[in-house]
């Protein structure tokens, strides 16, 4: 099974700390996480562990698609086509 990664995002808009291990927690009962991280995009707080995380873990390999193609599609699809 391909390594998943857990991102707790919006921490910032949490009440307590107490909330967000709760989900964490909630969250380990339903699989197995190579790495938890708990950020704040529009603070910044966070990602560069988990980009530091994400490049550790990715493995080189071909581009599904040549570097000349272009596509008319949106970021959002994508990203569905990719996962």
């Amino acid at each position: 099974r391909p390594p998943v990664t857990l991102v707790l995002n919006k921490i910032d808009k949490a009440s307590e700390m107490r909330w967000v291990t709760s989900r964490e927690r909630e969250f380990k009962t339903h699989g197995q996480f190579d790495g938890i991280f708990y950020t704040s995009a529009t603070k910044s707080n966070g990602i560069v562990k988990l980009l530091e995380h994400l490049k550790r873990r990715a493995k080189p390999r071909p581009w599904l698609y040549p570097s000349e193609l272009l596509t008319t599609m949106s970021h959002t699809e994508q990203v569905k086509q990719v996962v």
